[in-house]
């Protein structure tokens, strides 16, 4: 009896996992990558130091369409059977702050010890091997599927489709050729966006200092000016952006709406530990000691210096003046801006500097194994599939899960690292 045949489109991370679960299962696996090399955005992670994972995994921190998939899935296939799989591997992991990164320190770590547990295992890698098109397997070939490439047929009795999607630096080549593949195999595609990135203000009082890092609770604001999302940390301002995890955390929400044709603003709030009534108490017993200082010196334990500027022009007061030639009323609406700093978002960062992609193959197009509804043996894993989570190890943890759980579904067996 033959080995079954699989072929696996795209060596990333979930790509590259599966073909170690599958090959260690006995199957002949092959592995097409359209370039040169395996796991390179996988070897850049984590800047260079790879989150692999996160001791608080919920559901709830995906997209809400993905929930209910994840809290089934990650019950099965969590951080537990990760921890468990690297192991395997010979990758040991370290928790840092909740975050699990490799003991090494480096993500090439990972990347090495995935490919080099594939190899040993038996699977084979065609580099420069580009996926066009699956096809219904030919009789004479005894396969339920062929995986067409520009120059060769391959066939297979089960293909994992993780050639990953829009998002990543130019050299990962990440052009959402799966969403195409899918598409023909009758799959729905949920438009994508760039996530887990910056976004572009129009603002034109934006800080000009390159660089300038704020800690605040970013809250997202719809156009009738509600508060949809909040998050909090570092903010940093560049040159007509907005970026820091807060903000990326938001990005792929705002992208939606502005795709929606939306207004979009974000609002920060510099004081965001301090009790409204707190504040209130500081601004005026402060306001009542400093009527002798410039309102420059008067601001200059406020925040920024930058900041302090852009509020001041917003207000159409100087820096310069003193304090006591100036309107009261003002002086406090300025002060109380600073928990409400409102900045226009005219649009996000693109998919070069986007960290994760949102959209991509509808949930409702796969089954609870991640196989095509209308392509059963064709399994979509890692970020072709409309899945994106938040900044802390959250979608290298879904390239995980969803390999497991597509490589248990192709090769029949329960694996040594399942628990339970």
């Amino acid at each position: 009896m033959r080995a079954k045949r699989v072929v696996i489109i795209g060596g990333g991370a979930a790509g590259l996992t599966a073909g170690v679960l599958c090959a260690r299962a006995g199957c002949a696996v092959k592995m097409l990558e359209k370039t040169e090399v395996c796991g390179r955005k996988l070897s850049m992670t984590g800047n260079g130091r790879c989150n692999l994972s996160n001791l608080a995994m919920e559901a709830s921190c995906y997209n809400e369409a993905a929930a209910p998939l994840l809290e089934q899935l990650l019950g099965r296939f969590g951080v537990r059977e990760a921890i468990d799989f690297f192991d395997s591997v010979g990758v040991l992991v370290r928790e840092e702050e909740g975050c699990l990164y490799p003991v090494s320190g480096q993500a090439q770590t990972v990347t090495d010890a995935l490919l080099h547990a594939f190899l040993s295992a038996g699977g084979e890698i065609l580099y420069r091997r580009q996926a066009k098109e699956i096809l219904a397997g030919e009789a004479a070939d005894d396969a339920a599927w062929m995986v067409r490439t520009a120059g060769e047929r391959y066939p297979a009795d089960a293909v994992l489709l993780a050639s990953g999607a829009l998002s990543g630096p130019k050299t990962t080549k990440s052009t959402g050729d799966g969403y195409y593949i899918a598409e023909k195999l009758g799959a729905e595609i949920v438009p994508a966006y760039p996530a887990l990135c910056g976004l572009q203000c129009e603002e034109v009082r934006l800080p000009k200092e390159t660089g300038l890092r704020v800690f605040a609770t970013v809250r997202m604001r719809s156009p009738e000016q509600s508060i949809l999302a909040e998050e909090r940390g570092e903010v940093q301002f560049t040159a007509g952006r907005i970026s820091g995890i807060p903000v990326m955390q938001l990005s792929a929400a705002c992208a939606r709406l502005l795709a929606e044709g939306k207004a979009v603003t974000l609002s920060l709030d510099l004081f965001p530990e301090t009790a409204d009534a707190d504040f209130e108490d500081m601004i005026q017993a402060r306001v009542r000691d400093a009527y002798q200082q410039t309102l420059g010196d008067f601001l200059r334990g406020f925040a920024h210096a930058e900041i302090n500027r852009m509020l001041a022009e917003r207000f159409g007061l100087s820096l310069t003046q003193p304090l006591r030639e100036g309107s009261a009323e003002r002086l406090f609406a300025l002060l109380r801006a600073y928990r409400d700093i409102r900045f226009a978002i005219g649009g996000t960062d693109d998919y070069v500097h986007a960290q994760a992609t949102a959209g991509g193959i509808a949930l409702s197009s796969l089954t609870e194994t991640l196989s095509l509804q209308s392509a059963p043996g064709v399994y979509a894993i890692g970020e072709l599939a409309d899945v994106n989570g938040r900044c802390g190890g959250y979608n290298l943890q879904w390239a995980w899960t969803s390999a497991m759980c597509a490589a248990e579904a192709v090769t029949g067996q329960r694996f040594p690292w399942r628990r339970g």
